[in-house]
C-alpha cells in the first residue's frame, strides 16, 4: 500500500514539474513572437495564439471588426478561408506597446500594406489597432518589394530611441501635419532620403503629396500617438483631405545620426460611424 501510494505521488509530482515546465516555456515566447504568431493565424486559421489575448479585456479599433475575441476569432476565420497569406516584415516593441508592418497577398489579385499595434497588459494583449492599404499585385515584384519596402535590417541605436521618437514626432507636426514641405530639410537627410510609398512620385514626402492643395481642411489635424525602438519610429496621426474627409495616418521613419533616411507611410479612410462594427473609434490612446 505504501508502495503504491510512493508511486502515485511521485506521478502527481512529475505532472506538476511537467505543467510548470510548460508554462515557463509559454512564458519564455516574447510578446513579438506572440504578435507575429497572432498575424500569421490570419493565413493558417490557428486559433491557438488567440490565448495570448485578455478574453475579458480587449477592445478592437479595427472599425471593420467586432469587438472582443470572438470579433478577433471571426476575422481569422474569413481571412484563412480568403487565402490571405501573411509576412510580418518588421516587428518593434515601445513599453506596453508592439507594433508591425506587414505585407499581405490574396487570391483575388491584391495585396494589403498594413500596421498594427498591439497593447499589452501584463503578459496578454488587451487592445489592437491598424492601418491597410490595399493594391493590386505588382507585375513586377522584385521591383515593388525594391520601391516600397526596402530591406529588412535589425533595429540599431537603441539608445536613441526616445530622441529619434521627439523627432519624428516634431517633422509630424511641423512638415505632415501641416503642410510645410520647406521645413522637410530641417528633418531629413536629404541627400540619402528614401520615400517607400506607392501614393507619391520619388523624394516627395508621401502625406503632402495625398493631402496637399488648394483648400485648406475644416477640421484641425491630429497626432495620436508615437512608437518608437531604436532607429525606427511610428507616428499615428489623423488629418483631413480637401473634401473634408477623416483619414488615419500611420507614418514609419527609420533615422540616423538625428535625420531621417527613409519612411514608409499608409493612409486609410475613416468609414462614417454608421459603417463601424464596433464603437471604439479609429484611435484612443
Amino acid at each position: 500500500m505504501k508502495i503504491r501510494l510512493g508511486i502515485l505521488a511521485l506521478g502527481a509530482l512529475f505532472s506538476f514539474l511537467l505543467s510548470c515546465n510548460n508554462a515557463q516555456n509559454n512564458n519564455q515566447i516574447s510578446r513579438k513572437q506572440q504578435v507575429v504568431a497572432l498575424l500569421k493565424a490570419f493565413e493558417t486559421g490557428d486559433t491557438v495564439p488567440i490565448s495570448y489575448i485578455n478574453s475579458g479585456k480587449y477592445t478592437q479599433h479595427n472599425l471593420h471588426v467586432a469587438d472582443g475575441v470572438q470579433g478577433f476569432r471571426e476575422a481569422i476565420r474569413g481571412a484563412a478561408k480568403s487565402g490571405l497569406k501573411v509576412n510580418t516584415l518588421r516587428i518593434f516593441e515601445d513599453g506596453d506597446y508592439v507594433f508591425a508592418q506587414s505585407l499581405n497577398t490574396r487570391r483575388d489579385d491584391s495585396i494589403e500594406l498594413t500596421f498594427d499595434i498591439f497593447r499589452y497588459e501584463g503578459d496578454k494583449i488587451v487592445e489592437h489597432w491598424d492601418n491597410t492599404y490595399v493594391l493590386h499585385v505588382p507585375t513586377d515584384p522584385q521591383r515593388f518589394n525594391d520601391l516600397y519596402l526596402g530591406a529588412v535590417a535589425e533595429i540599431k541605436d537603441r539608445d536613441k530611441t526616445q530622441a529619434n521618437k521627439k523627432l519624428a514626432e516634431a517633422y509630424t507636426r511641423y512638415v505632415l501635419l501641416q503642410d510645410s514641405i520647406e521645413c522637410f530639410p530641417e528633418f531629413a537627410d536629404t541627400e540619402n532620403y528614401i520615400e517607400r510609398n506607392p501614393y507619391i512620385e520619388e523624394a516627395i514626402p508621401a502625406n503632402l503629396r495625398v493631402f496637399v492643395d488648394n483648400e485648406r481642411e475644416l477640421d484641425p489635424p491630429a497626432l495620436h500617438k508615437v512608437l518608437g525602438e531604436g532607429d525606427y519610429v511610428l507616428v499615428v496621426s489623423e488629418k483631413s483631405d480637401r473634401k473634408n474627409l477623416r483619414s488615419a495616418l500611420y507614418d514609419l521613419f527609420r533615422i540616423a545620426n538625428g535625420k531621417i533616411v527613409e519612411h514608409w507611410f499608409i493612409t486609410e479612410p475613416i468609414p462614417p460611424q454608421s459603417e463601424w462594427k464596433n464603437k471604439n473609434g479609429k484611435f484612443g490612446f
